[in-house]
């Protein structure tokens, strides 16, 4: 049996890892305007759906967001959306920001949209908010 020195195999299982542990759960915040809905679907991956409403245009996306060492990552015709643990809530960071234009109206945006954590409202949400089309949740 071969003896590993602690430190390496500490080092070895943190970069294994995502920078924060799930993004599973109904976040709510902007008083309910905005929402990230997220559930396992397997090793590392999560089913995500995400809706923000912001001064009356919309945003809308959903798919599957896959463990990457420093959050998760959704990719949907050609947008690709980061999710990220930053001082106590996910963030999200599209790249490039155009490319995920066509899932928002003309003054909404994706990138920069911040769920705290405060605002997980459950751990476990309903199955069925994964079987609705996404014009007709409204789960805050």
């Amino acid at each position: 049996m071969m003896n590993f020195p602690k430190p390496v195999l500490a080092g070895f299982l943190l970069t294994a890892a995502p920078a924060f542990a799930d993004p599973a759960g109904l976040y709510c915040t902007d008083g309910g305007d905005s929402f990230l809905i997220g559930q396992p679907a397997g090793d590392d991956a999560f089913d995500v759906r995400i809706i923000s409403w912001q001064g009356g245009f919309h945003c809308g996306i959903d798919g599957t967001a896959h463990a990457m060492p420093d959050g998760w990552l959704l990719e949907s015709q050609g947008c690709a959306l980061e999710l990220r643990e930053e001082s106590g809530a996910i963030r999200l960071a599209a790249s490039p920001p155009e490319a995920c234009a066509p899932f928002c109206g003309a003054q909404a945006t994706l990138n920069g949209l911040t769920f705290p954590r405060s605002g997980r409202m459950t751990e476990s949400p309903d199955p069925s908010l994964f079987e609705r089309d996404l014009g007709e949740l409204d789960p805050c």
